[in-house]
């Protein structure tokens, strides 16, 4: 199996937005959530320009309930629906990223059936991959060293202890 990115890297513009479900001549409103951005209203062309710009962001699509006026992306909303087969089984997927207001008008226009999805934009990055000093983290680098956790003496709060044994009752 290829890593997405030689994949994107790989295929044209038409067919990366083919896989990301876009239609690069439309300029129907659409509703975005550039992670970690925000959220943003565009086109899908003005989105196929974005994504075609930088070869390293993935769009995936998430569906907007019914009624809701906000949406919870998930961090398996952020890999595209031909990918999650082969992560689902990993425990982070389901973890919270963010809790987006749609706001009064994209609730209306939820409510009325103009926008059902939200499209998130993501730079992409294997469900795999970890920094390697984060893998392989060692006691000298998360402690500070012993001589910096002596207790340095503080002249203001030695005197008011030195004194605490003058109080009277």
């Amino acid at each position: 199996m290829t890593s997405p990115t030689s994949t994107n890297s790989s295929l044209s513009s038409s067919q990366r937005f083919q896989r990301f479900g876009l239609d690069d001549r439309s300029t129907k409103k659409i509703m975005v959530y550039n992670h970690p951005h925000g959220l943003i209203t565009s086109s899908q062309q003005d989105l196929c320009k974005m994504i075609d710009s930088d070869p390293n962001l993935r769009v995936s699509r998430v569906p907007i309930p019914w009624g809701n006026s906000s949406v919870s992306i998930r961090q398996r909303d952020l890999i595209p629906a031909d990918e999650r087969a082969s992560i689902s089984d990993k425990p982070s997927m389901n973890l919270s990223l963010a809790s987006i207001n749609l706001g009064r008008l994209g609730h209306l226009k939820r409510m009325v059936g103009l926008q059902r999805e939200l499209y998130v934009v993501s730079p992409e990055s294997s469900p795999n991959s970890s920094p390697d000093n984060s893998q392989h983290v060692s006691p000298n680098s998360t402690f500070a060293p012993e001589n910096k956790m002596e207790r340095q003496s503080r002249p203001e709060h030695d005197s008011v202890a030195a004194g605490a044994d003058r109080v009277q009752f």
